[in-house]
């Protein structure tokens, strides 16, 4: 294997480039992986040349053990198979996992919420959060002679399903979510790729305490038996540690910054089975979390507040220590408090909670009293702004393709 093969994540990444030349869609091993692991590929490359066995291949890697990380065939092998450039990123961070430093934290040195130093005295950052590159991800599955079809053709499919009046609910696609962005025209193609993101947090080690949120993608425009196949459940990033972010939103940035490039289009993309270029979109249309990773993604009080409803809005009543949602006033009989099958203008829209988280900030940056903040985001429930519920003007302007989040 030359190494003029590698090409540099940013080059493999642009449209311009011949993608016969750098691999599938672009996709290749992108310049800083081939260099860290050259001599597994000179090892591989001198194997298959020479045609040696597999003991000869053996104790010839046992000899260039220092320079070669996989030391048996089998491994060697293995990891050459699998070597697909994902373009990892890498971002800044708080040493204690507090925060990202990208966005408005891109150019502080401390971090805002411990304190932290930002960078180690050689310069070097003292922590750093890996991102996988979504991009090459799809790419290299539309190339593939299966997944490329399935995804195509489940595409297809659910746009027509869409077109039609609504029967009953039998998969993603029947969601208002989708049928609404095909009527207004944002999934048009069968090249379009619908998305669904998941996050939630953990704990592993119980002993250590190491704590994190991965945040997983799925694809959702392919063939149900594939979806749940982890070839169509992809790891986007994982929150760094030790301990869980103050900002998750913070983490989220790097992410929202490559969706804003797959919303509008990338050209030029390679799909098994068609003689012709196509346009590759994404688009996300569901979250999904637990209750607390739902406040967090919203920015809500919590499903223990005295407003809980993410969806529909309604108010809960303070009872001794506790707020309970009994749908008619305990003390005032009479006072119905909510319907699960009231009228549609209870039901909490898109509009309504950008509305509520607008009018928190109004009244934050008025300089009212930290109080008086509070007991307005009490009564809406939402914080303030979040980056893709709810998003900030500086948000928006950051990432103009995500206005249809």
């Amino acid at each position: 294997m030359a190494a003029d093969t590698a090409v540099d994540s940013t080059q493999a990444s642009s449209p311009a480039v011949d993608s016969s030349e750098v691999g599938v869609n672009g996709v290749c091993i992108p310049r800083a992986v081939f260099c860290e692991r050259v001599d597994n590929f000179v090892a591989y490359s001198y194997i298959h040349h020479h045609q040696l066995t597999r003991e000869t291949a053996t104790d010839y890697l046992l000899q260039r053990s220092r320079l070669v990380t996989h030391r048996t065939p089998r491994r060697l092998s293995e990891f050459v198979g699998a070597i697909v450039d994902l373009h990892e990123r890498r971002v800044d961070c708080c040493c204690n996992g507090c925060v990202a430093q990208v966005a408005r934290r891109a150019q502080v040195d401390v971090c805002d919420v411990c304190g932290a130093a930002r960078r180690l005295a050689d310069g070097s950052p003292a922590k750093q959060a890996v991102y996988w590159s979504l991009s090459s991800w799809l790419l290299t599955m539309l190339a593939d002679p299966v997944l490329g079809s399935s995804m195509i053709t489940a595409m297809a499919d659910a746009i027509k399903a869409s077109r039609s009046p609504a029967d009953g609910v039998r998969d993603w696609y029947d969601g208002m979510t989708f049928r609404e962005a095909v009527a207004a025209g944002l999934i048009d193609t069968d090249t379009c790729v619908a998305l669904s993101i998941s996050m939630d947090g953990f704990e592993a080690w119980r002993q250590r305490g190491f704590q994190g949120w991965p945040i997983v993608l799925t694809v959702l425009s392919i063939q149900s038996n594939q979806r749940v196949k982890n070839i169509a459940q992809f790891v986007l990033a994982v929150t760094p540690g030790p301990r869980q972010p103050a900002d998750l939103e913070s983490f989220l940035h790097p992410i929202a910054e490559e969706m804003d490039k797959l919303a509008p289009r990338i050209s030029g993309v390679n799909v098994a089975g068609r003689d012709t270029t196509s346009v590759l979109r994404a688009f996300v249309l569901q979250f999904t979390t637990d209750m607390p990773g739902g406040d967090k993604l919203l920015n809500a009080k919590g499903c223990g507040s005295i407003h809980p409803g993410r969806f529909r809005d309604f108010m809960g009543v303070h009872l001794k220590r506790r707020y309970c949602y009994p749908p008619v006033h305990p003390a005032n009989k009479k006072r119905r408090l909510f319907s699960v099958q009231g009228p549609s203008a209870q039901e909490r829209s898109a509009a309504s909670l950008a509305a509520a988280a607008k009018e928190v900030e109004a009244s934050c940056r008025a300089g009212n009293t930290e109080k008086a903040v509070n007991e307005l985001a009490v009564r809406s429930g939402i914080k303030g702004y979040y980056l893709f519920h709810a998003a900030s003007p500086e948000d928006k302007q950051r990432y103009p393709n995500l206005r249809y989040l």
